[in-house]
């Protein structure tokens, strides 16, 4: 059969020509050859065979057994689209683009671009279609028309195109040029994930995760992001961990959470990092290794994980784990990171109130932590409130006041029985108009930004009234 091609292709007959050019391209029945296959789809292309001119013009297109000619890709690519090919019709449109699947071309022309990619989406070519949408959707080469844009996407999303369906999935999820409908969206990005595409994977996990817009379901968001997590995505990874921590769609098996976080740890992921060394932390159903946590958590702090800091100063602070003593210098500078910069936690700046105060070595390092519970209870910190109260209740440290220790109890009674508890007590020994003091100070503390200079303006009135009084 070759020979009879072969000899049919020296013949001249362009079929012929055109199935040998295949064969040296493919090497099938031959070795692979790219100069004898150029030959033979030149012989064929000047013959006017459709096919032998696309090929042509893809192989000069990608250097492929020839040096890359933009130019000769586009001069064969021409003739083939001239006899009606929507492929070369497409590969024109990309070409004139500048930029594609066939890397980034000198040779921009967007009117060329958007003419044959028109000419080839009119013929019902999904990847034109899908390209002359977006062309549209950003106003590439065309007036920006979302309308048009989402005409295309629609016509290839139909044909199972891959990026159209998450495309069209977009414009649904985000209302671009249609009422906004989630569960439109999720409909395309499942059939994108179905052909499996990671990002609609994860989409389409998270929308299920968070339940925005349609039914939250569990189960669904752990089968798409475990997709998304066996083909090695880091995110993915992580969230299939968590959620077999949580037992979220899914049985709880810290053995599999400690499998993905590890999976994504090593790939960098700060969360999944601090997760991992939680787990070891913890040993709940494996084997708790302090020295272990401490790697992964480090590894995760450096990075500036907050929940990782944390942690990292708990264990310096109690000394967890065998060969771990307590360390309040290594706790205060992991709490401290937490603590200011851009995190600004309130439990970083509450535990290093709870250290400076319990150290009792010196009155700088007492006040400091006063200091930190009051950074800490002007965002609310509930413990760091009650503290503040039971210092100033008791004047450990400073003058006894009982209007401020009545609004810092009165403050973290809401959340805490056993503030709530001294707050009663205090109340018994307090007169009608320190009470009322105190409501209006905590009403001062609570409008924005004057929390420390409500209760210093506080202060110095009450110091005034001492020294009059003195």
């Amino acid at each position: 059969m070759f020979n009879y091609t072969e000899f049919m292709a020296k013949r001249g007959n362009k079929k012929a020509q055109f199935k040998l050019g295949q064969r040296y391209a493919k090497g099938q029945g031959v070795t692979q050859d790219y100069d004898q296959a150029i030959t033979w789809y030149t012989k064929a292309a000047k013959q006017g065979h459709l096919e032998a001119q696309y090929l042509l013009g893809w192989m000069y297109g990608q250097g492929q057994g020839v040096t890359q000619d933009y130019e000769e890709a586009i001069k064969w690519f021409g003739f083939a689209a001239k006899q009606g090919s929507q492929e070369a019709q497409y590969a024109l449109g990309v070409l004139y683009s500048g930029t594609g699947y066939m890397g980034v071309t000198p040779l921009i022309d967007y009117e060329e671009s958007i003419k044959w990619l028109q000419k080839s989406a009119e013929q019902g070519y999904a990847e034109a279609q899908n390209s002359l949408g977006e062309s549209y959707e950003w106003g590439v080469g065309v007036p920006r028309s979302i309308e048009k844009a989402i005409n295309w996407y629609e016509l290839a999303a139909k044909q199972d195109h891959l990026e159209a369906q998450k495309n069209f999935g977009r414009i649904y999820k985000e209302g671009l040029g249609v009422s906004q409908n989630h569960e439109k969206a999720a409909e395309w990005f499942q059939k994108a994930a179905e052909q499996g595409d990671l990002e609609a994977q994860k989409t389409l996990g998270a929308m299920y995760l968070e339940g925005k817009g349609i039914e939250q379901n569990y189960q669904q968001a752990f089968i798409w992001y475990s997709q998304a997590a066996e083909k090695g995505d880091k995110e993915a990874q992580r969230i299939t961990g968590s959620m077999y921590s949580n037992g979220q769609g899914v049985a709880q098996d810290n053995q599999q959470a400690l499998k993905w976080y590890r999976l994504a740890a090593e790939q960098k992921n700060v969360e999944a990092q601090a997760a991992l060394g939680m787990l070891y932390t913890k040993g709940k159903e494996v084997s708790q290794d302090i020295n272990e946590a401490i790697y992964w958590l480090k590894q995760a702090a450096e990075q500036g994980s907050m929940q990782a800091q944390i942690a990292l100063g708990e264990i310096y602070e109690q000394g967890q784990g065998q060969g771990i003593e307590k360390n309040y210098e290594e706790a205060i500078y992991w709490y401290r990171l937490a603590a200011i910069g851009w995190n600004w936690d309130s439990e970083a700046q509450y535990r290093l109130g709870k250290i400076y105060t319990e150290m009792q070595d010196s009155r700088e390092n007492y006040e400091r932590g006063i200091s930190w519970y009051l950074l800490a209870a002007a965002q609310q910190h509930i413990e760091a409130q009650f503290a503040l109260g039971l210092i100033y209740l008791k004047g450990k440290g400073i003058l006894i006041n009982k209007v401020i220790a009545y609004t810092f109890l009165n403050r973290a009674a809401v959340k805490h029985g056993l503030a709530a508890e001294a707050r009663d007590t205090l109340i018994e020994t307090l007169m009608a108009e320190e009470i009322e003091s105190g409501k209006i100070l905590s009403k001062e503390m609570d409008e924005p930004g004057n929390f420390l200079i409500a209760l210093n303006q506080f202060l110095k009135r009450a110091n005034k009234i001492r020294e009059i009084k003195g």
